[in-house]
């Protein structure tokens, strides 16, 4: 199976919640064992793997690093 993601542009997770509505991602332990794995890669291979610029590699390299569950409002935002 293939699967294509689409980055955004930007992400806003300054300004205020709108809906204290949320759900949780279907596929959450799914994407648990993916950000266990891509833990493991540095920012310069992280740019590799995923075809992409040195300052996106160091972004996202942050973000694994960062990701934690449960999921609440300090630590994650509704799509």
């Amino acid at each position: 199976m293939l699967i294509v993601l689409s980055p955004a542009k930007s992400l806003d997770l300054e300004s205020p919640v709108k809906s204290r509505k949320f759900t949780l991602p279907e596929h959450l332990d799914d994407a648990k064992k993916l950000v266990r794995e891509l833990k493991n890669y540095n920012p310069e291979e992280l740019s590799e793997l995923m075809n992409m610029s040195a300052k996106l590699g160091a972004e996202n390299y942050q973000r694994y690093a960062d990701w934690r569950v449960p999921f609440d409002r300090k630590n994650a935002r509704p799509a």
